[in-house]
């Protein structure tokens, strides 16, 4: 009972720490809000200092504050550091392949050098395809054109997205120039030299699977064929997420116990291993948050603490938001941690009503369903559409999938260090039961149905779950007392707001 009750200052101020950014997204163009909000957040905290009984509630205020200050922060650093130049040249680093598609030819530069000053973060370079490039990744450029930074728009996905990878600035090119000549990074170029050795011995679609595993890279798939993936509800596998990096952390610490390393000799060298892979993601915000956990398990396990599920989420959270606020309105953060919150509010539920499927069964069918129910909301308002074999596909694939994830970083791994690539057109056969449960699947059709955004009563929906499950000690009479009030109150706003003009 104990360390369940302890899940409550830290969860209740991740809840708090994203009110206080939503708050700083609403008030972010009014002065005076702003002002106000603050000084709410300030009196209540003092309030809350000067009454005994209420002391142990300080956090919640200062949760807030944080949240909003953060994003406040976030939001002036970004438009300092805006551009708007209609005719500029500036120099580069070329910091991707050469992606030639859809009229136009385009590259990702970093190291932006404008009349001597360098730049932040990243930006996407688009020119005309008469224009033949004469350079490759990690040459410097000197590049005519327009340099501009994209709107600051929190509130939308793609704009969170690129803000998280620090790549919030575009130019269309009129003359590029190549001034020198050098070698990519380490990272960029152990990340094009895999996908030469994967396309150049394996099928296509072979080698872009391949790539979607390893990096989380789904640009090299073909439309069609991610159209089925996606259909077939098996798209989270070609996503890098808390799936990849527990198998990836399991089977190194189980090598390493196999050799006979201490607890704290694994868990150190588990971590760093785990880093240097989510670098070569680009720490996504699905790597990041399954980096966090994982490096606080493991240290809890070495060090013999004890180890709590939720306080992890919640403290991972923290950590994300405080540093990148505007992640909480990015969609691979928010599948991320709602489908995780779902399996620990939800998984013993399921797993305990489907025992009699079996040991290997009921843990697959608990999972993929108590992962979904949080998802809902947030799939329905971005995708619009449910994949109906997601648990049949899911049952057949995923005890695969741990098999395939390990064989195919590993097989990357020698390749990068020894020059056979030619042993990977073994993965053209090994992909065949993959293959043909996603073709299958997106073969039928009506393989997915259509799903409305919930709105307001999104509110009441992860208010009723949470209230729904083990972690809250009440009746079921008074569960559903609360859950009846919360859902007849969001109902009744959602009745306002359709009349409303």
């Amino acid at each position: 009972m104990k360390r369940i009750v302890n899940n409550r200052p830290l969860c209740f101020a991740t809840a708090m720490l994203s009110i206080g950014i939503v708050l700083g997204v609403l008030t972010v163009d009014n002065l005076a809000l702003k002002i106000s909000l603050l000084a709410i957040c300030a009196v209540v905290f003092v309030v809350l200092v000067c009454i005994k009984k209420t002391k142990r509630f300080i956090y919640l205020p200062l949760a807030i504050l944080v949240g909003a200050v953060s994003f406040f922060v976030a939001q002036n650093l970004y438009i300092s550091k805006s551009i708007n130049e209609s005719h500029t040249t500036f120099s580069a680093t070329v910091d991707s392949e050469i992606f030639v598609g859809d009229g136009k030819t385009s590259f990702d530069i970093a190291s932006i050098y404008l009349n001597g000053k360098k730049l932040s973060g990243k930006a996407s370079v688009y020119f005309p395809f008469e224009i033949v490039p004469d350079f490759n990744a990690g040459d410097i450029v000197e590049v005519e054109g327009s340099l501009v930074s994209d709107e600051f728009l929190p509130l939308d996905s793609y704009f969170a997205s690129s803000f998280s990878k620090r790549n919030t600035k575009f130019c269309y090119a009129t003359s590029i120039e190549k001034t020198a000549e050098q070698n990519p990074n380490v990272m960029l170029a152990a990340e094009i030299k895999l996908k030469k050795a994967f396309y150049q011995n394996t099928k296509e679609d072979t080698a872009s699977i391949c790539i979607a595993l390893i990096y989380g890279d789904k640009s090299g798939i073909n439309p069609s064929l991610y159209n089925d993936v996606k259909i077939s509800g098996l798209a989270h596998i070609l996503a890098v997420s808390g799936m990849h990096i527990g198998i990836l952390a399991g089977a190194v610490a189980f090598l390493l116990r196999k050799l006979k390393m201490n607890k704290k000799a694994v868990a150190f060298t588990v971590i760093s291993l785990l880093f240097v892979y989510a670098l070569f993601c680009g720490f996504s915000s699905s790597v990041t948050r399954a980096f966090i956990m994982a490096s606080i398990f493991l240290m809890a396990n070495a060090f013999g603490k004890k180890k709590d599920s939720l306080s992890i989420l919640s403290l991972t959270a923290i950590i994300i938001l405080v540093f990148k606020p505007i992640a909480l309105f990015e969609v691979g953060f928010l599948l991320s941690f709602t489908s995780v919150i779902g399996i620990l509010l939800f998984y013993r539920s399921f797993n305990y009503a489907f025992r009699k499927t079996g040991k290997v069964v009921s843990p697959l069918i608990a999972t993929n369903l108590s992962a979904n129910i949080m998802t809902y909301p947030i799939v329905a308002k971005f995708f619009g559409v449910l994949p109906i074999f997601s648990i049949l596909t899911n049952l057949i694939v995923l005890p695969f999938i741990a098999f395939l994830f390990v064989f195919v970083l590993g097989s990357a791994v020698f390749v990068l260090i020894l020059p056979i690539s030619s042993i990977l057109v073994i993965f053209d056969y090994i992909f065949i039961p993959l293959k043909a449960v996603v073709f299958t699947a997106g073969s039928f059709a009506v393989a997915s149905i259509e799903v409305k955004a919930l709105g307001i009563m999104s509110i009441a929906y992860y208010v009723d779950a949470v209230v729904l499950s083990r972690f809250v000690f009440l009746s079921r009479y008074k569960k559903a007392i609360i859950v009846s009030c919360v859902t007849a109150v969001c109902l009744a706003a959602t009745f306002v707001i359709e009349l409303l003009p």
